[in-house]
């Protein structure tokens, strides 16, 4: 879950950028000692006003994700526990999975064959790791997702629990 924390900091390096380009602008202009203080201290405020509001902004986006891998996981428990469901809706997590672990193999073997001269050397081996990249990352995603242990969605409770708590 990289995304939540790089959103703080990029907003939080923003914040103090512009603010530093402000008060230098005012610096020009404000020519007392108490109108500079006071525009220190209000500027020193809305910082603060600010990077508090990207820190909840940050904490409701991990929530949201939580809940939300949380929401589907809890889905996917319902349609396998409901005995209306069909043979497709229970399975086709699993023939994606099936699907995905055979197209990586496939294409892992192509590239390997490829490296050591076996396979035909008419094939671009850029586009070939750029698509075994990519399915990689696709397939792990549904790996965890689907095969993600009870050890990990403990602490993603507890980690909900504890954003929950801190509001």
């Amino acid at each position: 879950m990289p995304l939540p924390g790089f959103i703080g900091k990029l907003i939080g390096s923003k914040v103090v950028d512009a603010a530093d380009t402000i008060a230098n602008i005012a610096d020009k202009f404000i020519q007392t000692k108490e109108e500079k203080d006071a525009f220190s201290l209000e500027l020193l405020q809305a910082k603060a006003d600010i990077e508090s509001k990207a820190s909840t902004l940050e904490k409701d986006i991990d929530e949201m994700y939580l809940k939300d891998t949380q929401d589907a996981r809890n889905a996917n428990a319902r349609i396998q526990e409901s005995e209306n469901a069909s043979w497709l809706s229970k399975n086709v997590g699993y023939i994606l999975d099936l699907f995905l672990a055979t197209l990586w193999g496939t294409i892992t073997v192509i590239m390997f064959l490829k490296v050591f001269k076996i396979a035909a050397q008419e094939v671009d081996m850029i586009s070939l790791m750029s698509l075994h990249g990519t399915v990689t990352a696709v397939f792990m995603m549904s790996v965890s997702f689907h095969r993600g242990t009870s050890r990990g969605s403990e602490d993603k409770s507890k980690e909900l629990k504890a954003i929950r708590e801190g509001k």
